[in-house]
């Protein structure tokens, strides 16, 4: 048998691999109502993980959102990053994962991308559709997400343009490196 010391006045690290853990919602969010498309999160001056390192200079490799289709929900979601000057439909860097609003259940279930983005400032992680159906909606977090974090929710609006909305975070997780 052998003998193992355990130092106790050497730290150790605490894992620092999660950017966003929202999973407290209980409201719907249709993002494809009237005029609006997508929903993310946006992360904001001073952004943090969810132990208050910063989470700019990270890499984010996958992240969820809770989403479910509506009745007759079809087309295709575009879904990953957007930088700070990306308006388009189109994301900075494409995350894979399920894209068809047809294969989702009508139920909400957590759907996983996976893929890999350098964090910055005013970056968006985010699933839209380019169509104004209702055809998917996500479990909303209802302005859970801590204020201390920096990271807000984050609204695309058909016409291309981004807006902010802290009572509509989609429930999820985001994992970084």
């Amino acid at each position: 048998m052998s003998n193992v010391v355990i130092d106790p006045y050497t730290p150790y690290a605490v894992s620092d691999t999660e950017l966003v853990n929202q999973t407290g919602g209980t409201g719907n969010l249709n993002p494809n109502g009237g005029t609006n498309c997508g929903v993310g999160w946006e992360l904001q001056s001073g952004a943090t993980t969810t132990s208050g390192n910063s989470a700019f200079g990270k890499t984010l490799t996958s992240f969820t959102f809770a989403l479910k289709k509506s009745v007759g929900g079809t087309g295709t979601l575009n879904v990953g990053v957007w930088n700070s000057s990306n308006n388009t439909f189109t994301p900075t860097t494409d995350f894979s994962g399920e894209k068809n609003i047809a294969n989702l259940t009508t139920s909400y279930v957590y759907e996983e991308y996976t893929g890999s983005h350098l964090l910055a400032l005013d970056d968006t992680i985010c699933c839209m559709s380019t169509s104004q159906q209702w055809n998917f909606q996500t479990w909303s977090g209802g302005g859970a997400m801590p204020a201390a974090q920096n990271i807000v929710a984050r609204i695309h609006n058909i016409s291309g343009g981004w807006f902010n909305d802290s009572g509509y975070e989609p429930n999820g997780v985001a994992v970084i490196e």
